[in-house]
């Protein structure tokens, strides 16, 4: 059975106390599909999860409607994909400055 993503969309999302309908647009439904590859993939399958991304939602002026232009990977996200790496490709954090 093939598992199923949705990312937490629902039909309609509320902003200030009033409840608008969601449009999932073209560019949402292509990184989308995108994203469920790489989740899929032998690299990523064991180590990222639909939980990993949240949707990138914009609103029209009127803030009337609501729509999903995308996903976004977090933070913990690339943090898990960076212990997956070796030495030479890996991100070390040596090399930051200290925080203020």
């Amino acid at each position: 059975m093939k598992k199923t993503y949705n990312f937490g969309e629902q039909d309609y999302d509320k902003i200030f106390g009033k409840k608008i309908p969601v449009i999932l647009t073209i560019k949402y439904e292509q990184t989308k599909e995108n994203v469920i590859k790489l989740l899929e993939s032998n690299e990523y399958k064991d180590i990222l999860t639909d939980s990993d991304f949240w949707i990138l939602k914009n609103y029209d002026k009127e803030k009337t409607t609501c729509y999903y232009s995308g996903l976004i990977i977090s933070h913990e996200a690339l943090l898990k994909i960076n212990d997956t790496l070796n030495d030479e490709t890996r991100f070390n954090q040596k090399y930051c400055s200290e925080p203020i």
